[in-house]
């Protein structure tokens, strides 16, 4: 099972090893028997330090990684789908709208079975390229917002949910337009929110 969740393929799984975890700690716990004062006192802060740091992103906690992993701004380049994304943010992404009335138009690929605009979320669908020399299709990105879940920011292939029931295929890598680029925010920790200036389309179609 540890080779499995070590291949990045699976990361998804790891959640499947979790209740190893508390038995582990608990036999790892036995070395503190044969430390020194000085160890016990540096486990006892680091312990201090990781209890406060996971308090730190709380409601966010879904999305949490310590701070030598990169923090939950960077937890996406570790592992990506429900270890980290389970559309959790949505709610978050409508008080996000509701204070910014001039995010407009506002374009949406939601990784999630639930329909924002049950929510009272209005978007526009995501569009994607269709090159006609077989290259991988990339989002099409016209001057507006843009919310993209991390989990396609990352390249990983999944439906957003559209309205009335209706789906549409994100391609593998087709957000990779803007996975370098700085957010203008972000909802939670798996949304992220992306302003579009018209110079900004310009370039992206430069790199392409």
């Amino acid at each position: 099972m540890f080779l499995r969740i070590r291949n990045p393929a699976t990361l998804d799984a790891v959640r499947y090893i979790l209740p190893i975890f508390p038995f582990a700690f608990i036999w790892i716990s036995q070395v503190a028997e044969y430390t020194s004062r000085a160890s016990r006192v540096v486990f006892s802060l680091a312990v201090l330090w990781f209890v406060g740091s996971s308090l730190s992103v709380y409601p966010h906690s879904l999305s949490y990684f310590n701070e030598l992993a990169g923090g939950p701004r960077n937890g996406h380049a570790h592992m990506i789908h429900s270890s980290i994304d389970w559309g959790q943010d949505l709610l978050f992404l409508k008080e996000w709208i509701d204070e910014h009335p001039e995010a407009k138009p506002f374009h949406l690929a939601y990784c999630g079975d639930f329909d924002p605009k049950l929510v009272g979320i209005e978007f526009e669908p995501p569009e994607f390229t269709n090159p006609s020399d077989g290259s991988a299709p990339t989002l099409l990105l016209r001057p507006g917002w843009y919310a993209v879940s991390v989990n396609s920011l990352r390249g990983y292939a999944w439906r957003a949910p559209i309205g009335g029931g209706r789906f549409v295929t994100v391609p593998q890598h087709a957000c990779r337009n803007l996975l370098d680029r700085e957010p203008t925010a972000m909802a939670g920790y798996s949304i992220y929110i992306y302003e579009v200036p018209p110079m900004l389309v310009s370039a992206v179609a430069d790199e392409e």
